[in-house]
């Protein structure tokens, strides 16, 4: 029996990767591979478990494929639409009717015809997919791993066959240097730019517990004492007093002014006071997003401030449905950049892409770790697919292998 086709599914369990397999692929599946491993956890502690199985599609002829798809597509036209036999409907309907019943009937059988086409388009697409790119199944296991969607993954994998790179004669490390490049196009950055004449102001947001604080001091220094820029900071963070301690801590060690604001039109007065910085930082309390009250306070002092950019933060070791629920909440004010926090805190950076696929909004910095400045980098495309496909490690060093 010779395999034409071979795709890896993941899931919990071996049952319910093979259940994955048939409902994409067919009944006619063959099981090469099965293997097992663990994904997330702590220190190698409450990892879950995992099943990955391989299946291959045996060789059909081509006529043998087109006959099943168009049964297929038959059945799934009846099941929704039982038809009265011809002879009945003659009976029942006018010479009109007659003429509309046989219109409608041709259109029908067009869009059946048409249907049947795409499927064969879409047989014959991966098929040439194949025979250029035959480690499909490995890379295409590895980037799921990486927790990247599925669908972005075969986006992926068709960039790679259209560019005509092949498996053959790469070593694994240099197949995942060329989907890297593929990668690096899906990701925008922006960094904060100052203006030529004026302040920039720049604000940040986001839940509890993902780093603003420490972020904004990383971004004070930087400006500061690197680029010898004028910056000053404004904190509405009252919540937390440990967090205005810290700051205040932090500018005085930086040499930066710093206010402290308690109600929207305090914060508006500050920024005037320090219209001579050409940057001013401000922190915001964290929010949780399901709080509308405290949603609905946050946007108040976002519009009182008038910010030239408002950068969200989220911390990547959060779960990717919360990512996403994050982002929509938040999206009562105006979000115009996000920053990527605790790189040194996952083991999975799948999520990188998919806030980038799913989300019009580009990557201003990451953060990989609580030491100030150091812990923080200008994203970088081509860097965080590095990242991603564990070329590079989460501090930027290259990993050999």
């Amino acid at each position: 029996m010779k395999v034409i086709k071979k795709r890896a599914f993941v899931a919990e369990s071996e049952a319910e990767a093979i259940k994955k397999a048939k409902e994409e692929l067919g009944s006619d599946i063959v099981i090469l591979e099965t293997r097992r491993f663990k994904k997330g956890g702590f220190l190698g502690l409450f990892a879950k478990k995992y099943v990955e199985v391989i299946v291959g599609i045996p060789e059909k002829k081509e006529n043998d494929v087109k006959l099943e798809i168009l049964t297929k597509l038959l059945s799934e036209k009846r099941s929704v639409q039982a038809q009265p036999s011809l002879e009945e409907r003659k009976r029942e309907l006018s010479q009109s009717d007659r003429i509309d019943a046989l219109e409608r009937d041709i259109r029908e059988v067009k869009e059946l015809i048409g249907a049947f086409l795409d499927r064969i388009g879409q047989i014959e697409l991966l098929d040439r997919e194949e025979k250029r790119f035959g480690e499909r199944g490995r890379l295409y296991s590895f980037l799921l791993e990486q927790e990247i969607k599925e669908g972005y993954a075969d986006d992926i994998l068709r960039a790679l066959a259209d560019r005509g790179v092949s498996s053959k004669g790469l070593s694994w490390k240099d197949l995942r240097k060329e989907t890297a490049k593929v990668i690096s196009e899906f990701i925008r950055v922006s960094p904060i730019k100052l203006k030529d004449v004026g302040t920039q102001v720049v604000a940040f947001v986001g839940p509890t517990g993902v780093g603003k604080t420490t972020t904004i001091a990383k971004l004070a220094a930087i400006f500061a004492l690197f680029e010898e820029r004028k910056v000053a900071l404004v904190t509405a963070d009252t919540y937390r007093i440990a967090a205005v301690e810290q700051l205040k801590t932090y500018a005085k060690i930086i040499g930066i002014p710093i206010e402290v604001v308690f109600t929207p039109q305090e914060i508006r007065r500050a920024i005037e006071r320090h219209l001579d910085a050409e940057l001013i930082l401000i922190d915001t309390a964290g929010r949780s997003h399901y709080d509308n009250m405290k949603m609905s306070e946050l946007k108040s002092y976002i519009e009182s401030s008038s910010p030239d950019e408002v950068h969200i933060v989220l911390s990547l070791n959060t779960k990717y449905r919360d990512l996403e629920e994050i982002i929509k909440r938040f999206g009562c004010i105006p979000l115009h950049k996000m920053v990527l926090t605790k790189l040194d805190e996952t083991a999975t950076f799948g999520n990188i892409l998919n806030l980038a696929r799913d989300f019009s909004i580009p990557i201003s910095y990451v953060t990989n770790g609580q030491d100030v400045p150091k812990d923080i980098e200008v994203a970088d495309p081509s860097k965080l697919a590095e990242v991603i496909l564990r070329l590079r490690g989460c501090k930027g060093e290259v990993i050999e292998g």
